[in-house]
């Protein structure tokens, strides 16, 4: 399929939908085994409503999920394995309110079909571990809830109500309860078998980054198109896959170390079988890639950090208990960051430079839920760095361009806050009014008579005399 149809698509005619839907299948039939039919049912009025049918298909050798059927009194949990050849006979059952499945007769809206194209889904689609395609009906205009009762029977599971229920007999690790976009609906996932990455891999040691491909399919002329970037630039790519190679390796110069891949692969018709995207905050792919680069990039900011000690672009911190004035001093340093050059914020450094980590105070914090409830340490860490972000959020006159992870070096948990220079505005403390600046390791107020009208001046893009 075209690769315009990477975004969702709506409302589309029952002809546009069904022909697309065959196509799939015709392109992809030698590769398909059967397709599996899921059907969450409720009873009302002594008929049984569609609450959530999922439909997918499992490629040749791949193995299928096993669903019993499970009959309770209110609900029923029914599956169906279908040959594909009677797919789109299926299809055409729903037109007239019925799904037919392990001998019953479940009631959908009149004149259902697939009018929603939720776009191409790659690797990370939660369906199948293949690209494919996902569609949807529109949501049925029956109001079905979930039921909020449990579901004991003496010769089934028991569930304490229907969403968990749902959530573990369908495979739904991402179930959204009475939320999820796919209740009263009916889903159809169509995996894209001819060509897809079969594994794509990042080596700090050489600095590359090696793709493997499955094709199954001679026929098709592939191509790598996409985009990397490192703290510096982008670069495109633009790579013709040899017929007879299912092998790529993309060699980084010394100095570049990506932070960011956008990889699609794709054919000489514009049709896109998959793609992988991925930087250091999200990730649209099976699993992250350039995380030994990322962590790498994170290490070696330290590490200078700490060669070079504190100066214009560098602050460290201990850590700060929450709810400790203190706090104001990180406050400070972005304002000052954002307003000069930009700058890097390590907690778990201390002024003598000893790398001591946040771990062990943190631990002491008896202000922290995660700590509270016995967590662990990395939601304690999670949920700081919520804090922090607040206080930022809180105490800004305006939107800062920062990001804020958490990072580990010998075997000690920091925080890096990284700062970007503003763009046109002046930073200040929207509480306190106070605006700073950076001069070598400090944060200062900006002279009034002298550094403010020019740095006001700068923000607003006009000259001083």
């Amino acid at each position: 399929m075209k690769s315009n149809f990477l975004s969702p698509r709506y409302n589309l005619s029952e002809e546009q939908s069904f022909e697309e839907i065959k196509e799939i299948l015709d392109n992809n039939k030698h590769y398909y085994n059967k397709a599996q039919i899921l059907c969450v049912a409720l009873k009302k009025e002594q008929e049984w409503h569609n609450l959530l049918c999922k439909i997918k298909i499992f490629p040749k050798g791949f193995q299928q999920e096993e669903h019993s059927n499970l009959i309770y009194e209110k609900i029923n949990f029914l599956a169906q394995c279908e040959n594909i050849n009677n797919l789109l006979d299926f299809f055409k059952e729903l037109k007239n309110g019925i799904i037919p499945i392990a001998n019953e007769q479940i009631i959908v809206d009149k004149n259902t079909y697939f009018n929603e194209a939720m776009g191409f889904q790659n690797q990370g689609n939660g369906n199948l571990p293949f690209p494919g395609y996902l569609y949807c009906s529109k949501k049925s205009a029956t109001n079905s809830c979930i039921p909020s009762e449990h579901l004991l029977s003496a010769n089934l599971p028991f569930y304490p109500d229907a969403g968990m229920a749902i959530k573990e007999w369908a495979k739904l690790s991402d179930f959204d309860g009475s939320q999820d976009y796919r209740l009263n609906r009916i889903s159809l996932f169509l995996p894209e078998c001819r060509a897809y990455f079969k594994k794509i891999e990042y080596s700090s040691a050489k600095n590359t980054l090696e793709i493997n491909i499955i094709k199954n399919d001679s026929n098709i002329n592939l191509a790598l198109k996409g985009i990397y970037s490192d703290a510096y630039i982008n670069k495109q790519l633009d790579i013709k896959i040899k017929p007879d190679s299912d092998k790529l390796e993309i060699v980084f110069d010394e100095k570049q170390i990506p932070y960011g891949i956008e990889l699609y692969l794709i054919d000489d018709k514009d049709n896109l079988y998959d793609y992988h995207k991925e930087d250091r905050y999200r990730l649209e792919g099976k699993q992250r890639v350039l995380l030994e680069a990322i962590e790498k990039d994170k290490e070696d900011i330290i590490k200078k950090a700490m060669s070079s000690g504190e100066n214009e672009q560098i602050e460290f911190k201990p850590y700060i208990k929450k709810g400790d004035s203190k706090i104001n001093e990180i406050i400070k340093t972005v304002i000052a960051f954002a307003n000069t050059k930009g700058g890097c914020l390590i907690m778990g450094i201390n002024d003598n430079i000893e790398l001591i980590g946040i771990d062990k105070a943190i631990l002491k914090d008896g202000s922290l839920e995660a700590i509270k409830n016995n967590k662990g340490i990395d939601e304690a860490i999670s949920e700081y760095i919520i804090y922090i972000k607040k206080q930022i959020s809180d105490n800004l006159n305006i939107e800062i361009d920062y990001k804020i992870d958490p990072f580990q070096i010998s075997g000690l948990q920091l925080v890096l806050i990284k700062i970007n220079k503003g763009s046109q505005e002046l930073y200040a403390n929207c509480r306190t009014k106070e605006i700073y600046v950076r001069k070598g390791s400090n944060n200062a107020r900006p002279d009034p008579d002298s550094e403010l009208p020019q740095l006001m001046a700068k923000k607003d893009g006009t000259k001083q005399n």
